[in-house]
């Protein structure tokens, strides 16, 4: 397994393979309880362990982990001081451990298989959730439910049905490993999309993401995800969570959801849309209620044929999207064409002004009640 984005192409796939086998390799003669390494980083380190019936295994060292047990188990651990603390695992049971030396045996009756995830960074503080508008778990509840959370990592068991759907949505930097087979199609903000296949025990590891999935395989597809909460990259790339935030509220226009937009505005926004009145939603509004009025009047004025953000730029406290949209005002019946400029502030995590500039003269043959 290696870090990428699916979005892209993947030139350095082959070198990577390479480097994951030699660690691999390097692990299993130090470490023999660890059959298949998937990532070894900076930040952090992801592997499975299986344990037979009856076998021990020597003292080795973690720092902060968790594991997530495949299977039934009972374990005993013997610690440095030579005391020991006998351990059952449920299958499906996530344990969030500090740093520790110990050995362990197997004392059960059924093999110990379980997923391990290291944390080797001490706690850098919260920087990488994403926005209640485009957190899966909300609102795509019927596909992911959350069945651990700390203040470091969220734990997501994710399920997919032959030719089920899930909105727009976002993660932060995430690994995620695949108890079944799968197919499915990636659909990114920006309209592209990518069909990727793979079998159940891989994983993949990604910085911040926004998508939507479909599965287009004929099999129930089961994942789980760890959300990393104090690591914004393994890329040592400075991803912004005001861009998710923003990418949310387009996501959320989207489908229709204006409640989600507002949400994301603090109580006090200042809202304003450039142009003549007699374009319908121009002016200056504050405070949510406006807001969503705002939303009221573009619903019932305009019919749009496409809405497409194109590129995001964001400097600390900015983000500016770049765009274009098509559509027909639904008085004149005319159309419009024009590309956008959209300006975001944010504070502490919400939008607290918003300012658009675009064609006005495009939309004034559109809206004017004249034919010009």
């Amino acid at each position: 397994m290696t870090s990428y984005n699916l979005q892209k192409s993947i030139p350095t796939l082959c070198v990577a393979i390479l480097l994951a086998s030699f660690c691999f390799t390097i692990a299993v003669a130090q470490e023999p309880h660890i059959k298949k390494l998937f990532m070894n980083n900076d930040e952090m380190r992801a592997y499975e362990v299986h344990i037979k019936p009856g076998e021990k295994e020597p003292m080795h060292s973690h720092p902060t982990f968790l594991a997530y047990s495949f299977t039934d188990s009972k374990t005993r651990h013997t610690f440095g001081d030579g005391k020991t603390m006998d351990m059952e695992l449920k299958a499906g049971q996530v344990k969030f451990m500090d740093g520790m030396a110990h050995a362990v045996e197997n004392i059960g009756s059924t093999e110990l298989f379980a997923l391990i995830v290291e944390l080797k960074q001490a706690k850098t503080g919260k920087c990488c959730a994403v926005a209640d508008t485009v957190d899966p778990v909300k609102i795509a509840a019927g596909n992911y439910k959350a069945i651990f959370e700390n203040d470091r990592v969220r734990v997501v068991d994710v399920f997919y049905k032959p030719g089920e759907k899930a909105v727009m949505h976002s993660h932060p930097s995430t690994l995620s490993y695949f108890l079944t087979s799968f197919k499915a199609k990636f659909i990114f903000p920006d309209g592209t999309s990518r069909d990727l296949e793979g079998k159940a025990g891989e994983a993949i590891l990604q910085d911040g993401f926004s998508h939507a999935v479909e599965n287009i395989g004929s099999t129930t597809v089961h994942a789980l995800l760890v959300e990393f909460k104090d690591i914004a990259s393994f890329t040592k790339e400075n991803r912004s969570t005001n861009v998710e935030i923003v990418k949310g509220m387009y996501a959320a226009f989207q489908r229709g959801d204006a409640r989600a937009i507002v949400d994301a505005c603090a109580e006090d926004i200042e809202w304003q849309s450039f142009g003549p009145a007699e374009i319908p939603g121009t002016g200056v509004r504050r405070g949510r209620a406006q807001v969503e009025e705002f939303f009221d009047i573009i619903a019932k004025a305009l019919k749009f044929d496409t809405f497409s953000p194109q590129e995001f730029l964001s400097d600390r406290d900015t983000v500016v999207v770049l765009g274009k949209e098509t559509g027909r005002s639904v008085a004149t019946g005319r159309t419009f064409d024009t590309e956008w400029v959209m300006v975001f502030n944010l504070s502490q995590g919400k939008v607290v002004k918003f300012r658009e500039f675009y064609d006005t003269a495009n939309f004034l043959r559109a809206f004017s009640s004249q034919q010009k």
